[in-house]
């Protein structure tokens, strides 16, 4: 079936897990984050080029990837400082989000995994 539309529902087949930092004391006096799942996304995919560069004498292998989705109640809170992304065994650092259109219909999260080589 085509869709003539800018996104169509088959677009979001992909699913992520949407993840939630909280940062607590340990018992030495600094400070832990403990990273617990929130929700699902149902999700269109889109991964960009990415490359390398050294720090610290260690090679970081980074690839930025964008996640699109339907705009809710319940992801509207995701922001770059308290959430992660789970997907296909890599987590993914949130540098974004973006309301497209400012429309309320869509959501972009750009983010970024990475490895030490």
């Amino acid at each position: 079936m085509a869709c003539n539309k800018k996104m169509c529902a088959v677009d979001f087949r992909k699913r992520a897990q949407i993840q939630v930092g909280t940062e607590t004391d340990d018992l030495h006096g600094g400070r832990v984050i403990t990273w617990a799942n929130a929700f699902i996304i149902r999700c269109k995919i889109k991964e960009n080029p990415g490359g390398e560069k050294v720090a610290s004498d260690v090679l970081w292998s980074k690839a930025p990837v964008v996640f699109t989705c339907k705009f809710n109640s319940q992801n509207q809170v995701i922001n770059s400082k308290d959430y992660r992304i789970l997907y296909k065994n890599k987590l993914h650092e949130i540098r974004y989000v973006r309301n497209l259109d400012e429309a309320n219909k869509y959501l972009e999260i750009g983010t970024e995994f990475g490895v030490a080589i």
